[in-house]
């Protein structure tokens, strides 16, 4: 979704807008934190004990949208490419012989799916290392989409600490997944 968004800012936002695929959780420090793409935007909350979530921070759709113009066309046409590419493995899925023998399932899962998979996996991690040079690119011609401070300007024992005791997770870096 986050490559549709970036290559495409209106259609990806339109499309993450009404999708409930938008939906990521990730730990940090111990903490549990939710990501879900919604009509306002990108939110992103803590797992709280005794309520589903609670501080939420909105990053809105107009943010992400000024972030995605911002990108450099070649690195756009990059992860066009990478997008267009891992479509194209998708739909080229080697169907599963239903009625083969065990023989014929066997060799059909070394023959064709195992390779099949590999090439899938190389597509997706092509993707994501264009998503992550996106979202990180030092351009300064190109607008901040996060705020996030550097984890290393304060070790973790220094660190105030959060809610129940623990550290606070400000210092976290985003996870790519939207």
């Amino acid at each position: 979704m986050l490559a549709d968004i970036l290559i495409d800012p209106g259609r990806g936002i339109a499309h993450a807008k009404q999708s409930h695929y938008g939906t990521t959780s990730f730990r940090v420090e111990g903490e549990e934190f939710w990501m879900q793409t919604t009509s306002r935007g990108i939110e992103l909350s803590r797992q709280s004990i005794g309520s589903d979530r609670s501080e939420c921070e909105v990053l809105p759709w107009s943010q992400i949208a000024r972030f995605a113009r911002s990108l450099p066309a070649w690195l756009v046409a990059e992860l066009r490419s990478h997008r267009e590419q891992l479509t194209r493995c998708t739909l080229a899925r080697p169907a599963f012989p239903i009625r083969g023998t065990d023989e014929a399932k066997q060799r059909w899962e070394h023959t064709e799916y195992a390779p099949w998979l590999a090439h899938r996996h190389s597509g997706i991690t092509a993707l994501d290392a264009a998503l992550d040079r996106a979202l990180l690119a030092g351009h300064t011609e190109q607008a901040a989409l996060f705020n996030v401070a550097d984890p290393q300007s304060q070790p973790v024992a220094t660190r105030p600490p959060g809610p129940h005791g623990r550290s606070a997770a400000r210092g976290h870096v985003q996870d790519r997944l939207l």
